[in-house]
């Protein structure tokens, strides 16, 4: 109960979940169970069947089979955090924002194509600017690095424990760990 669906087809195959909203044509149209999420845009959270504590802001955001065990994830921009199925404490803001990510938990993109690339294995990033960190291996482990900046580690493969600051800092390292950038 307590569900509201502006749009075609929105909500319409929840019957266990409560306290949701969708608004926008197919916005959370597979939703059958959970609860407390806020589904804004063509198609935001279309495919996601269970999900809790979402927030998908953008068309096509928060596209992938999100389970419960995404739980307080906030996707803003069109096809941000589009593949994610169970990471949890995502944060994704701007135009395909981490939009590989699958199951991998508490990372936040902001920009243009931020962390786009990413998809298993990647934990505690805090990648802002566009393009930064865009160019990983899908299924690298990726995990505690900080890129800051246009395009900062933004040909970097594989990563961990790195900082990058600045604009384009770090962009032509391919690879590395606990490496420090300005």
């Amino acid at each position: 109960s307590g569900n509201t669906g502006v749009g075609k087809d929105a909500l319409k195959a929840i019957t266990t979940g409560g306290n949701n909203t969708a608004v926008g044509a197919y916005a959370g149209d597979a939703l059958a169970g959970g609860g407390l999420n806020v589904l804004i845009g063509d198609g935001a959270g279309s495919t996601t069947t269970a999900g809790l504590n979402m927030v998908a802001v953008g068309n096509e955001s928060l596209n992938g089979l999100a389970t419960t065990a995404a739980i307080g994830t906030v996707a803003v921009g069109y096809k941000s955090l589009n593949a994610l199925t169970s990471g949890a404490r995502n944060l994704a803001v701007g135009y395909k924002a981490a939009d590989s990510l699958t199951t991998s938990s508490d990372n936040i993109a902001i920009g243009f194509q931020a962390f786009e690339t990413a998809t298993t294995n990647a934990s505690g990033n805090i990648v802002i600017g566009n393009y930064a960190l865009d160019s990983l291996t899908a299924g690298e482990t990726v995990t505690n690095n900080v890129a800051i900046g246009n395009n900062a580690l933004g040909s970097c493969t594989t990563a961990d424990g790195n900082i990058a600051i600045g604009n384009v800092a770090g962009a032509s390292v391919t690879t590395g760990s606990n490496g420090g950038m300005v």
